[in-house]
C-alpha cells in the first residue's frame, strides 16, 4: 500500500514538472516570435505599459521608440511585451454605436 502511494505521488510530481516545462517553452517561443517582429513602424506595448512606435532598431539589443510626436527614447529590445499593430496593419477600430 505504501509503495502505491509513493508511486502516485511521483506520478503527480512528474506531470506537474512536465506541464511547467512545456509552459516555459511556450512562453519562450512567444517571446522569440514577438522579438522577431520588432521593426520600424511597428506599434508596441512595453513591459512597463508604455505604448509607442518603433522608429529604429539600433542593434540586436536596443530600439528607439516614439511615445508621442517628437519624443523618442531608447529601450532594451527585451522590454517589448507585445506587438499592437504592424506597419501594414491598421489597428482595429470599434464600429460606432447606433442608437
Amino acid at each position: 500500500m505504501q509503495n502505491t502511494g509513493q508511486l502516485l505521488f511521483l506520478a503527480i510530481l512528474a506531470v506537474l514538472l512536465v506541464s511547467m516545462l512545456s509552459a516555459r517553452r511556450r512562453r519562450q517561443r512567444e517571446t522569440q516570435t514577438t522579438q522577431s517582429r520588432v521593426q520600424p513602424g511597428v506599434e508596441v506595448m512595453m513591459t512597463s505599459g508604455v505604448y509607442g512606435t518603433v522608429v529604429e532598431v539600433a542593434d540586436d539589443a536596443t530600439i528607439r521608440l516614439e511615445t508621442s510626436p517628437g519624443t523618442v527614447s531608447r529601450w532594451d529590445r527585451r522590454a517589448v511585451h507585445r506587438i499592437i499593430s504592424s506597419p501594414q496593419q491598421e489597428p482595429e477600430v470599434a464600429p460606432p454605436d447606433r442608437d
